[in-house]
């Protein structure tokens, strides 16, 4: 799904995402079967670039309970971006615990680039800044 010009995965109407947009539950993103690369796949996001950053823990949407030392919770609203992809940095806690699934596209490009998040360039930032004011 596109937003604004950028990629979007992640994002999920359980969650809160963008009132007003059209977004998939979570629970059918749930597939259960773990990546053979989930590791790398969930420091990638983890790693990634902040796009923006909050300061909140969040409860896990499935189970609505928080989740003491669920890192990737803490700042859950919190986003990320490899400067093609827009996610939140709790896409990495579903990843890790409940095989969520990511785009095939995303997950070839997490791997094209030996899971390592490229650098975002100035302009990128720039872009990435006029998205996000246009969400708000």
């Amino acid at each position: 799904m596109q937003l604004n010009g950028f990629k979007i995965v992640g994002f999920y109407r359980e969650l809160g995402h963008f009132r007003g947009v059209d977004l998939p539950s979570i629970h059918e993103a749930r597939r259960g079967v773990r990546l053979d690369d989930a590791a790398e796949v969930c420091q990638y996001l983890m790693g990634a670039e902040w796009v923006t950053i909050v300061m909140e823990a969040s409860a896990d949407a499935i189970t609505g309970r928080l989740v003491p030392g669920a890192q990737e919770l803490a700042g859950g609203p919190s986003l990320h971006s490899d400067g093609i992809w827009v996610w939140p940095q709790d896409l990495a806690y579903y990843v890790r615990v409940y095989g969520l699934a990511l785009p095939d596209d995303f997950l070839a490009e997490i791997r094209e680039r030996g899971h390592r998040p490229p650098e975002l360039t100035r302009l990128q930032h720039m872009k990435l800044r006029q998205w996000q004011s246009r969400l708000y």
